[in-house]
């Protein structure tokens, strides 16, 4: 590929040497003429209505019931508003003659809009697609001989093709409209959402305040689990407005308590620090009992739940072996001499406890075994072992640059202030003596903590790059041990980079002055740069890749008088195919370059501990500083909107995957809550005020919170007094821990639809002399077959009934006689 320089250098010569309406069409003619590479090749994978219908009926997919068209009611007399939800689930069935649907259209399309014929959503046709690639070949046969179309696989597995170079890449593609939705609901004005939530037009919002208006187009185009991260996003959100405002009546509260005598001023602050870690607390139990709400309205039979409502993790089910594991064990073992490559075998011979010399497991049917299949593949305890500690040291290496980090910004604060200049160190003609008139002391506090907010993040995504390299060389077996490792290197540094330096302030400067510049300027420096860092280099690599497309004929420059190309205003950059061919392969291939010149996928990971950070920096330091849950509110409030462009124009869309929660940070989120009381007592106890300049030269000895609150009391009795209120606030996080997950909407609603479910059998028993209303009392009928399997020679029998009658004949036997 043309290097970027190439690209750049190019576009700025047609700025500066072609007038403006010039300048495009050169830029494209030297790209073609360039003639970058050929054409990619693609294959287009999809399946029709029906075969995904029958699919979804054996996965036992939960659908909702739609109204009658006439009587926009439900049988029994239930209406939509009754319910939470979008009306009562129940599994869904193909109609044949025999069992046909008391009316139609009887279950609700997801999207009645723009698919109303469609009854999956366009994430569960991923979903049930991605089945029939990676599933194993079926072996159920219909009488005449011929295979089950709705049953196995072609037992492909994408990510297997990427990693032996047999495929470039597995792109999962989505509708482009639904970019104009999903952008038009996260950047819509927040006095907008207010004024149309108060005149009603704000979307169907359930009990527990799911604006589907917002979350539904996530959902339907991207799966549970990038649609739990925005609900997370939009969650906090609500969640932060207390704390904001409390934070705010703090701060006004302690502006008046220096110039008033009045104790009752100085006690507001501190009480707010210590509401901060129970505040933090009641946040998670919330976020879990939501969970709970999302998992029964949006359960599908497919979804699992999170580390909210699993003490075992999502993804302690997924047992298959990595392929990058096993394409890196086979390239290990080609590499190895023999010698060693016949230890190897060897230990996996006392693995499988094979005594002896056993023909069936000698090298050369052990080396066609590591070949055949990736379960095979196993790396030795000691093995394994040797690459932890090994990967281990890397994050130790970075940890340590961290703390020089933080002793550099101490040093350049030092050189910035007068305590240098005294003894000798800097001289009167460096910066401190410059920024005197700026009052030099909080100004150095200031430019430390900025020069760390800038530091923090490169070293950061240095790391990133650094921790997956490793984690992958670690050889992990599984995806869930792969994702655990390398959230707890990411979350554990990203903590330590961003508070190593507040609790070497708080802790060993034991300066609250300096404590709350550096929380404050850390925040809006993190902030600030973190969010350009996240959006400049997709939007540079989008910009010059979609160059690359035009080069190669899959896009094309047109007037358009309101668009933008890069430096040159009044054009666009269109899809070839979907302007020349149209149709459903025009617009599928305008998907692919759409994909293609996206900047990686959306990796939900970094956003995820940025937000855990965040939540820290309230939990620990929200008495330092009491507008930081304000300055997160703003945070949080740009991130959702930017996440939304991102997802939608940057990056790759990312895999759908059924799973409901933020995943292990969750578990970062509460421990960092239990963590705030104690930092919180800590800075209470030993943080001090900065020594008050009387221009003496002496510095004189401020006091602590604990000396201020309480002046006749001796240390002694303000640490066993720290420890109570500290031991009390912990009783109470812990109550709070404690409660269930279970709420009152869930109850309700799970009441609500069992009580259909008998009103709309005992209504249907009541019209049995029609075949056509009977289906209820049929489909319990035939869930009941349906759980009946045999075994058959070590086969697993599944049987369909709705293709088979079952007839009761001697005792207990059941004779199947399938319908073809």
């Amino acid at each position: 590929k043309t290097p970027l320089s190439w690209l750049a250098r190019k576009e700025l010569v047609a700025a500066l040497r072609c007038c403006k309406r010039r300048g495009a069409p050169w830029l494209v003619d030297e790209l073609k003429a360039k003639r970058l590479s050929a054409a990619q090749r693609v294959l287009l994978l999809s399946a029709p209505d029906g075969m995904l219908n029958h699919c979804a009926e054996r996965y036992d997919w939960i659908a909702t019931i739609s109204p009658h068209k006439k009587t926009k009611a439900y049988p029994g007399g239930f209406t939509r508003q009754q319910f939470s939800r979008d009306g009562p689930t129940q599994k869904f069935w193909v109609a044949t003659d025999s069992d046909p649907y008391p009316y139609r259209p009887y279950f609700l399309p997801p999207l009645p809009g723009t698919d109303p014929h469609s009854m999956l959503s366009p994430a569960e046709r991923k979903h049930l697609l991605m089945n029939f690639i990676t599933d194993a070949p079926s072996e159920i046969r219909f009488p005449d001989g011929t295979i089950d179309p709705t049953r196995g696989g072609a037992d492909i597995d994408p990510r297997e093709l990427i990693t032996e170079g047999v495929a470039d890449d597995f792109l999962e593609l989505s509708s482009l409209s639904v970019a104009k939705a999903i952008l038009q609901a996260f950047s819509k004005p927040w006095y907008v959402s207010v004024r149309d939530w108060l005149q009603g037009r704000g979307g169907y919002a359930s009990a527990r305040g799911i604006n589907k208006a917002k979350i539904l187009p996530v959902l339907d185009h991207f799966g549970p689990e990038v649609a739990s991260y925005f609900e997370f996003v939009r969650f906090l959100i609500r969640s932060l407005t207390f704390p904001a405002v409390l934070g705010i009546i703090a701060l006004t509260a302690d502006l008046l308590s220096a110039g008033s005598h009045l104790r009752v001023f100085r006690i507001i602050r501190p009480c707010f620090g210590l509401l901060c870690p129970l505040w933090g607390v009641v946040v998670c139990m919330c976020w879990r009992r939501h969970c709970a709400w999302l998992e029964y309205c949006w359960r599908n039979g497919f979804t699992q739940v999170g580390h909210e409502l699993a003490s075992g993790g999502a993804h302690d089910e997924t047992a298959d072996v990595r392929p990058e594991f096993a394409l890196n064990f086979r390239k290990r073992m080609a590499s190895l001499p023999l010698e060693r490559k016949a230890r190897e075998l060897d230990a996996i011979r006392r693995i499988l406890r094979v005594h002896g010399s056993n023909r069936a497991f000698s090298d050369r049917a052990l080396a066609q075994d590591l070949e055949s299949f990736n379960e095979a593949c196993y790396m030795s305890p000691w093995e394994q072992m040797w690459r932890t500690a090994v990967s281990t040291l890397s994050t130790a290496f970075f940890i340590l640059l961290a703390s020089g980090i933080t002793v550099l910004s101490m040093f350049i604060q030092d050189v910035m202030t007068e305590r240098r200049i005294a003894s000798g160190f800097v001289s009167e003609n460096s910066i401190a003596s410059m920024a005197r008139s700026l009052n030099h002391k909080y100004w150095s506090y200031a430019v430390s903590a900025v020069a760390a907010g800038l530091i923090i993040p490169i070293v950061n995504c240095l790391h990133y790059c650094v921790a997956v390299w490793t984690t992958e060389w670690q050889g992990l077996r599984t995806d869930a041990e792969f994702d655990s490792t390398l959230f707890t290197k990411l979350c554990s540094f990203q903590f330590f980079n961003t508070f190593n330096g507040l609790f070497w302030v708080a802790f060993v400067r034991k300066d609250l002055d300096q404590l709350e510049i550096y929380v404050g300027a850390l925040l809006l420096s993190l902030m600030v740069l973190g969010n350009l860092q996240e959006m400049a280099v997709p939007i540079v690599f989008n910009h010059f890749t979609k160059l690359r497309q035009v080069a190669i004929g899959e896009r094309t420059l047109a007037a358009r008088p309101k668009s933008r190309m890069g430096l040159f205003r009044g054009y666009k950059l269109i899809h070839t195919a979907a302007e020349e061919r149209g149709g459903v392969v025009g617009r599928s291939l305008a998907e692919v370059n759409h994909q293609e010149s996206a900047y990686g996928k959306f990796a939900m990971v970094e956003e995820r501990i940025e937000l855990a950070t965040q939540f820290g920096l309230i939990t620990m330091f929200g008495a330092t500083l009491p507008v930081i849950p304000t300055i997160v509110l703003i945070a949080a409030a740009t991130e959702l909107r930017l996440d939304a462009y991102k997802l939608v124009k940057l990056q790759r869309f990312p895999g759908v995957q059924m799973f409901i929660g933020i995943g292990m940070s969750y578990k970062a989120a509460v421990l960092a809550a239990y963590c705030g009381i104690f930092v919180n007592i800590a800075v209470m106890l030993v943080t001090r005020r900065h020594p008050s300049d009387d221009g003496s030269g002496i510095d004189q000895v401020g006091q602590t919170t604990m000396e201020e609150l309480f002046p006749d009391s001796s240390a002694t009795e303000h640490v066993l007094l720290a420890a109570v209120i500290q031991n009390v606030f912990l009783g109470v996080m812990m109550l709070v821990s404690s409660r269930s997950a279970d709420s009152t909407a869930v109850r309700e609603e799970q009441y609500r639809q069992t009580y259909f479910e008998n009103r709309e059998a005992i209504v249907y028993r009541a019209d049995e002399d029609d075949p056509a209303q009977v289906h209820a009392l049929r489909r319990r009928q035939r869930f009941l077959r349906q759980a009946t399997t045999k075994q058959l020679e070590g086969d697993e029998l599944e049987l369909e009934p709705e293709r088979a009658t079952t007839k009761q004949l001697e005792g207990d036997e059941l004779e199947l006689e399938p319908e073809r």
